[in-house]
């Protein structure tokens, strides 16, 4: 990198006519073709020496369509990540395509954030189905589509998603302007996987479609309707839609879907950064509770991600009596959940403690204002009594907590006296 810094200092000095502003661009842009060709470099020989499977061509802004493709020829590696470069349509399509000429059996291709449109999409889509690619990262491009042309987009996607063998096992559309109508394509394509007569040869996929706000809650419902159509089978293995929109009736709709599941459809969802308040996580407790009894205890779903959602402490209330046995592991980071929801989370995990057969369970509850037991001062200068926010159950807990640890320092020592005497 020194002698190249060098070289450029001593060749392309520039008339002195030229600007400094001019000059200093000029050496800019040429000292980004040499660090990204020392970069490809690296690469390459890393490939070669350890035998290493991917191929990371991210942030490429320097290199020619040439560099990039003869990288991608001479590595043959099956996992290939051009994102973040602004490549646009035909670059990136070209590149695609010869990923899937120089490697037989790619597994994965990324192309995030490069400016592709729903053309170069749908020719991706199409092409897959002669491929047998694992993952697909289309995610940050704006697939935005109207008119007469959506139809070849939304025909691409049914195609594939149907598709057993043709299909990516993870497809990754995050922050792609989705909105319902795509949704009703994606569930009318897993619809047909799941028909009778290809249920023998279709496996589970995962489903990103993280940050797409138009989808909302028309959204939600196309895609419940399609888990509620599939509900004898296992569906997919993950689905992502935080930060989509979606509010109560969405949640409402995606309940009315569990209603109907004889089995685990869905393995894995998350539903962070939503609308979804107490209403709506009402309607998903007493569902997962209904369908868990009616799946003779069996888990309905492994993982429910909730987080930054006003689920509250009525909301935590529902899941905690009903969800609890259903789900082995919640997340509901920064849900609004205060001292009353915590007491119910207490309530639970008493019941799956005192089970016959104890569960595995996790739950994450960071970023919740619990509730705060407050010393207020008297006149006198002495503490009034502690004071919970929570239920008189929660606070005969607390106080129990206390006694505990004051007879354990006293062992020691150490006497803090009463609490309702102490600031400590």
């Amino acid at each position: 990198v020194i002698h190249s810094r060098t070289d450029i200092r001593r060749h392309y000095t520039s008339p002195s006519s030229e600007s400094d502003q001019a000059i200093a661009f000029r050496r800019r842009i040429i000292a980004i073709a040499v660090l990204g060709t020392l970069n490809l470099a690296v690469v390459e020989a890393s490939t070669s020496t350890t035998g290493r499977r991917s191929l990371d061509l991210t942030y490429q802004h320097g290199l020619d369509v040439d560099t990039l493709a003869k990288s991608i020829e001479e590595a043959q590696s099956p996992n290939v990540d051009i994102s973040h470069s602004m490549l646009g349509d035909e670059v990136s399509y070209k590149l695609f395509k010869k990923c899937l000429d120089a490697c037989d059996d790619l597994e994965s291709f990324a192309s995030a954030a490069n400016g592709l449109t729903h053309r170069t999409a749908t020719r991706i889509l199409e092409r897959l189905l002669t491929a047998s690619l694992q993952k697909l990262d289309l995610s940050w491009n704006n697939l935005e589509i109207h008119g007469s042309a959506a139809k070849l987009f939304h025909e691409a996607l049914l195609e594939l998603l149907q598709s057993p063998s043709g299909c990516p096992t993870t497809l990754i559309l995050d922050r792609c302007s989705l909105g319902p109508a795509d949704c009703r394509a994606m569930g009318k394509g897993i619809i047909q996987r799941f028909s009778e007569d290809r249920n023998a040869t279709a496996s589970c996929i995962s489903l990103s479609l993280c940050g797409n706000p138009a989808m909302g809650d028309s959204g939600m419902a196309a895609i419940a309707a399609t888990l509620r159509s599939t509900a004898n089978h296992p569906v997919l293995d993950r689905l992502d839609l935080s930060g989509c929109n979606i509010g109560d009736a969405g949640a409402e709709a995606l309940a009315m879907a569990i209603d109907s599941w004889q089995c685990c459809v869905v393995k894995h969802l998350d539903l962070s950064n939503n609308k979804i308040s107490h209403r709506g996580a009402e309607s998903l407790a007493r569902s997962l509770g209904d369908a868990r009894r009616r799946m003779k205890d069996s888990i309905v779903m492994e993982s429910l991600d909730l987080s930054n959602n006003p689920v509250g402490d009525l909301g935590m209330e529902a899941l905690s009596l009903h969800a609890f046995r259903a789900v082995p592991s919640f997340t509901l980071r920064s849900c609004g959940i205060q001292a009353d929801g915590a007491a119910c989370v207490g309530d639970g995990l008493r019941e799956l403690l005192n089970a016959a057969e104890r569960p595995n369970f996790s739950i994450d509850l960071s970023g919740n204002p619990f509730g705060i037991l407050r010393a207020k001062l008297k006149s006198g200068g002495k503490a009034s009594r502690l004071k919970s926010k929570a239920s008189e159950t929660a606070a005969s807990y607390v106080n129990q907590g206390i006694g505990f640890i004051k007879k354990g320092l006293k062992d020691v020592g150490v006497d803090i006296g009463a609490a309702e005497d102490s600031d400590d």
